[in-house]
């Protein structure tokens, strides 16, 4: 007796849950102010640049209304084969030089606790050598647990496509170090920011030179996305090629 009264809470529940089944992520770029946002909902995603769905990729160009469609393998294959045409292009001594054995040490340090946009966060310092390369903040507060879930796809596809493609063009590519997987598989990164190291053009500029600041996150909501958010905008051309594509952003 006491079972079947409940029946009707879960059945609440249940339909609460289903009510407001994507999410939407806001982010502050930290020196323009600016805001943009990522919509995710069953395995898909966008940020207005790129679309993932499953193991399918659409990237966008606004400015001349088209889009490239392809998998995680033909992007990877054709960014390969595009890099290694940037290589040929290279003066030889330079291209010795990107064959050379690289072993750089990749550092970790802990930076402590603090509430990003509500969540409880962990900050992390990575440096590459004896440069600072990048600072990274990020998640795994239990009330994001339903959020990380179903972001959990696009983690495993960017993992997927980042030990396809490797270092093509040489250096030490951070992200895939184990010292930066540890901390951030299975959380969100709620801010990042680069180091001198990066240069000018890869962020927002700080006045003086110093940390460049990419964004931080400021809220992450649980609401309805609309499917035609994961497909191109209407009147949008499709280009075959992908080096076609990129050649003409």
């Amino acid at each position: 007796m006491k079972t079947a009264s409940f029946l009707p809470l879960l059945i609440a529940m249940g339909l609460a849950a289903d009510a407001w089944a994507g999410w939407v992520v806001t982010y502050k770029k930290d020196m323009s102010g600016e805001t943009e946002q990522q919509l995710i909902e069953d395995g898909k995603f966008t940020d207005g640049e790129a679309i993932a769905t499953g193991d399918t990729l659409i990237m966008l160009d606004h400015k001349r209304k088209r889009f490239w469609k392809g998998t995680v393998e033909g992007l990877c294959s054709e960014m390969k084969q595009f890099l290694a045409e940037m290589r040929a292009s290279l003066p030889p001594e330079f291209r010795a030089k990107l064959d050379e054995p690289v072993q750089i040490e990749v550092r970790r340090e802990e930076l402590g606790t603090a509430e990003i946009a509500g969540y409880q966060s962990q900050g992390y310092r990575f440096y590459v050598g004896p440069d600072l390369d990048s600072e990274v903040w990020v998640s795994r507060d239990p009330r994001l647990a339903a959020f990380l879930r179903d972001v959990a796809p696009l983690e495993a596809m960017i993992e997927k496509f980042g030990s396809c493609l490797g270092s093509p063009m040489g250096g030490v590519d951070l992200e895939e170090s184990p010292e930066y997987k540890e901390v951030t598989k299975g959380a969100w990164i709620m801010k990042e920011s680069t180091g001198e190291s990066f240069g000018a053009g890869m962020a927002d500029e700080a006045p003086g030179g110093g940390k460049l600041l990419f964004k931080t996150v400021v809220s992450i909501e649980q609401k309805d996305v609309p499917d035609s958010a994961f497909e191109p905008p209407a009147g949008y051309e499709q280009v075959d090629e992908l080096m076609t594509f990129m050649k003409q952003q």
